[in-house]
């Protein structure tokens, strides 16, 4: 087994606490649920997108080791954003441990603690390649991260510049810092696509979920035009997907999320289930841990 430091490449959450700054609906009053729904999903995107960025660089790194190119590394521009993490490879056991101990804050602006675990079949960007992250008293921001994902290679081998992989999520809850939680359950197809001119990587999702809001009602959620997140939009510090369509159904009614045409803002539009349209803004706000 060898222990090396290093890098871990990405800011993993840009805070499970969001602030999300909206117009009042017809009545007056304080949009609630959709502060909940729209900001937990905004949530679970970022922490799926930077969960499998974490994975790319690991497995990458292995390559790197054995002295093997990875033209995954083209595909994910986002590495290298940490700094404190200890990253321990068992080769017998195809093991990656990415320990945060008892909590640091990484180069990103992000506190994480405790352990991300990564088990491998082989070589990620392999076609059919498994890979399997779970959690040991992991917390970002302190908020608790927990679940297993089971990643697939499903990419073509004449796909140059396309990455694809489907995501399966089981037992995903995040435990916010007052004790309130959200599960998810998620199957999903997330696509990297890089164009060769102006290196623009492009990642697509499509999919569906389901789980219990903070508030311990049933949703599910599904995408009913594949959302989209770019390398160019996140460097300039849009945090959210900026195309896309996805539906909430929560007690037996419907609330549309449209994340726009490209444009890079942190803005989505919602239409209520009464047809009511407002557009709100999904800001960062780093909360830390306490003690």
């Amino acid at each position: 087994m060898n222990i090396l430091k290093r890098s871990v490449l990405t800011g993993l959450l840009f805070g499970l606490v969001l602030m999300i700054n909206s117009c009042s609906n017809k009545d007056g009053a304080p949009s609630i649920v959709d502060l909940d729904d729209v900001t937990a999903e905004a949530v679970v995107d970022f922490v799926n997108d930077d969960i499998d960025n974490i994975v790319m660089d690991n497995i990458d790194q292995i390559e790197i080791q054995r002295g093997t190119s990875s033209d995954s590394r083209r595909f994910n521009p986002f590495r290298d954003r940490g700094g404190c993490a200890t990253r321990t490879h068992d080769e017998d056991a195809q093991q990656i441990v990415i320990d945060f101990g008892d909590g640091c804050v990484g180069n990103d602006d992000i506190e994480r603690s405790g352990k991300i675990i990564i088990d491998y079949t082989s070589r990620r960007r392999v076609p059919g390649a498994v890979v399997t992250t779970t959690f040991e008293e992991f917390y970002v921001n302190g908020n608790k991260v927990e679940g297993t994902r089971v990643l697939t290679n499903t990419s073509s081998t004449d796909a140059v510049n396309e990455r694809s992989f489907n995501i399966v999520v089981t037992n995903g809850r995040i435990i916010f810092e007052d004790g309130s939680e959200r599960t998810f359950e998620a199957d999903r197809t997330r696509v990297w696509s890089l164009e060769e001119t102006s290196q623009e990587v492009t990642l697509t999702i499509t999919g569906s979920s389901s789980g219990t809001t903070r508030n311990g009602e049933a949703f599910s959620m599904e995408i009913v035009s594949p959302i989209v997140f770019t390398n160019s939009c996140r460097q300039v510090g849009v945090k959210v997907a900026v195309q896309g369509v996805r539906n909430r159904s929560l007690a037996g009614q419907t609330t549309s999320v449209d994340y726009g045409d490209g444009t890079c803002d942190n803005l989505v539009t919602v239409t209520r289930p009464d047809g009511t349209v407002e557009e709100v803004e999904i800001r960062n706000r780093r909360k830390r841990r306490r003690g």
